[in-house]
């Protein structure tokens, strides 16, 4: 079927292929959609404006929790935006409830990407940014030779100046409310100090040298790097027939 009023249209109506009464019943029709159109023109559809009410993820619920103020600079720098600004905000958020003096806290990067919404290659590319930014320091955490986690900074280019010096602390609680954080705390230390002598107590039928690496060990991410590159190219230089023992350097490959 050929649209109406085109010169295609008439150049059938001529050649006898569509009759008057057929043009008169295209011309009805091609009326009521014009005034249709123009009626309805810049107005939103029952289903978009459906689809506009609709969540596209689950709705959380509300909590008491929130994030600490960030400097300026980071709004104003156009180059943290999506995933490097969520982790952000979500570090801020994660490190004032955890640590609050020391502004350091321990994460993974499972953690992050469950938090924010993104994978963990968004929320890896988004740390690499924030500590080139120097908004945060990135340590790795080992426990028996295995890396188990993230030690996370958070530096002061992050925060406001009047927050430079420290964050705000609690609010004081009523009286039976310290109470109660002083009996549940001595319970903690009392339950620690159970874990750690047994811990001990076990370590000590093992030998020295799993002994040595039984402890959470804290290293920056570059020292890391540097450890397992040392490690990757000792492997190849091994493997090289020409190296001598004489301490020259291996030839490198063309």
């Amino acid at each position: 079927m050929r649209d109406f009023n085109t010169p295609e249209y008439w150049a059938a109506v001529k050649a006898g292929k569509i009759s008057w009464e057929q043009v008169e019943a295209d011309e009805a029709d091609y009326e009521a959609r014009r005034s249709r159109a123009l009626a309805t023109s810049g107005r939103y559809s029952a289903r978009s404006m459906i689809a506009d009410e609709l969540a596209r993820w689950p709705i959380p619920e509300a909590t008491e929790a929130y994030c600490p103020e960030l400097s300026a600079w980071v709004t104003e720098n156009r180059n943290i935006y999506g995933a490097t600004e969520k982790v952000l905000k979500k570090l801020a958020e994660y490190i004032y409830q955890r640590d609050r003096e020391r502004r350091e806290a321990d994460v993974t990067k499972s953690y992050l990407a469950n938090a924010t919404g993104f994978c963990e290659r968004a929320v890896q590319y988004a740390l690499r940014q924030l500590e080139r930014f120097g908004l945060i320091e990135t340590s790795v955490v080992r426990e028996n030779g295995w890396v188990v986690g993230l030690r996370i900074k958070l530096l002061n280019k992050a925060l406001p100046r009047h927050h430079h010096a420290r964050w705000p602390q609690h609010v004081r609680p009523p009286v039976f409310v310290s109470l109660f954080r002083f009996h549940v705390q001595e319970i903690d230390r009392n339950i620690e100090k159970k874990l750690v002598a047994e811990s001990r107590r076990t370590l000590g039928e093992q030998p020295e040298s799993y002994k040595q690496h039984s402890i959470y060990n804290i290293e920056p991410v570059r020292v890391w790097a540097q450890r397992c590159m040392n490690g990757a190219w000792k492997a190849y230089r091994d493997s090289l027939p020409l190296f001598d023992a004489q301490g020259l350097s291996p030839p490198l490959p063309s």
